[in-house]
């Protein structure tokens, strides 16, 4: 019902004079690639998200409240990816520090892929939720504000809605396609995909290769988006003028 809504509305906005959203803004190929970005890091963070904490709780063992507890690190990672990427876009073309995003992304995620049921959370668990939070951090400052580079601040709120319907897409698309996948992984090796308090060391493990699976998976998404940075052609100087419009359009 949604996509045939989604149909009906982009049919109706390209007859309108006046549309709400002008089919214009998508001209820019650097804009549509940044769209593209967004995406897919809506994708890897969701997915992401999502599967280590049923590692964390199905495989290693802990409570939901110690697997919120765990992954605070992720959010600090986050932070820090986004403090370091607001200061250095003022120097550094966006592309290279968004390519080196999905780089930290698909290293850390690849690195998952390997883990088992016996990795412990310290040092492990703790580097990795860490480095894989400051590459979201970064990608998550620096694509929004791709997205606004040339628009005039009528645009801007459309354009942003835009960037955030992508990135809120993604998380339940990523997870609806990927969860049948970490399934069959864990079934084709005679595990169950709903562990209960007799689940075998075995069928731990046949969980723990479908989780892991994904992890993989998101590394190579990861790897796309790294590629796909790259295409970007903003400069330092484009990023600081869309974030100075983005403000004016918040206080206006």
């Amino acid at each position: 019902g949604g996509f045939v809504l989604l149909v009906i509305f982009v049919f109706a906005e390209r007859r309108e004079s006046d549309p709400l959203l002008p089919w214009s803004l998508f001209d820019s190929r650097d804009r549509v690639a940044t769209f593209v970005l967004i995406f897919l890091a809506g994708a890897v963070l969701g997915a992401m998200t999502f599967f280590v904490a049923q590692l964390l709780q199905n495989v290693l063992g802990y409570s939901p409240l110690l697997a919120g507890v765990a992954s605070i690190p992720f959010t600090i990672g986050i932070g820090v990816g986004g403090a370091v990427a607001s200061k250095a876009a003022l120097v550094i073309a966006p592309r290279w520090l968004l390519a080196t995003a999905g780089v930290v992304l698909a290293v850390g995620l690849f690195f998952g892929s390997t883990l088992d049921r016996h990795v412990q959370y310290l040092p492990t668990l703790l580097a990795l939720l860490l480095v894989i939070g400051f590459g979201v951090g970064m990608a998550i400052v620096l694509a929004p504000l791709c997205v606004l580079v040339g628009v005039p601040p009528s645009n801007i709120g459309p354009l942003s809605a835009v960037g955030q319907m992508f990135m809120s897409l993604a998380t339940p698309i990523a997870i609806g396609l990927l969860s049948p996948i970490a399934a069959s992984r864990t079934l084709s090796l005679g595990g169950s995909d709903t562990p209960g308090a007799n689940t075998t060391p075995a069928e731990i493990d046949a969980l723990n290769s479908g989780y892991t699976l994904v992890l993989f998976i998101c590394a190579i998404i990861a790897a796309v988006a790294a590629l796909v940075a790259l295409t970007v052609r903003y400069t330092p100087q484009q990023l600081v003028q869309a974030q100075h419009a983005q403000e004016e359009a918040q206080r206006s």
